[in-house]
């Protein structure tokens, strides 16, 4: 079986992709599933703006069973276009097809003219073995650190 792949609006995917947000936050996310609270005013006003891309992977059936959001901007000290990740999940029946969106969904960024694209791998969920096999290369490390609680 194979999957569908599409650039969809945010505001009509949304609902279908918090229901796969909840078992993306419990395998990947840092914070545990009651404290996610998506912001799906801020994804729709980002796409309004032009900056958001969103794609999607649907079954045989239509069903979402994956997505990959990105936000476009220009970078701060080259001036070039670039999207940076915000969200990647593939629900787990549908993995192996991961590799092939994700190479869909770079496809899809540099035909909208982004020069260069940063993934993030999470170290609940790391797959930067896979993102270097795809020609990515290891640049940054990205630390977290939550404000103390009052």
């Amino acid at each position: 079986m194979t999957l569908a792949f599409a650039a969809e609006p945010a505001a009509l995917v949304a609902d279908e992709v918090l229901g796969l947000a909840v078992d993306h936050n419990a395998e990947a996310g840092f914070l545990s599933s009651e404290h996610l609270d998506v912001n799906v005013e801020g994804y729709v006003a980002a796409e309004a703006a032009g900056v958001l891309e969103v794609f999607t992977a649907r079954d045989p059936a239509g069903a979402i069973v994956g997505y990959s959001v990105f936000v476009r901007s220009r970078h701060m000290h080259y001036g070039i276009p670039i999207a940076s990740q915000d969200a990647l999940y593939m629900a787990r029946p549908w993995r192996r097809h991961s590799l092939e969106f994700m190479a869909w969904t770079d496809q899809q960024l540099f035909a909208r003219g982004v020069e260069r694209i940063f993934r993030s791998s999470t170290s609940r969920a790391p797959y930067g073995i896979v993102l270097e096999r795809m020609g990515y290369e290891r640049d940054a490390v990205l630390y977290v650190r939550t404000a103390p609680k009052r």
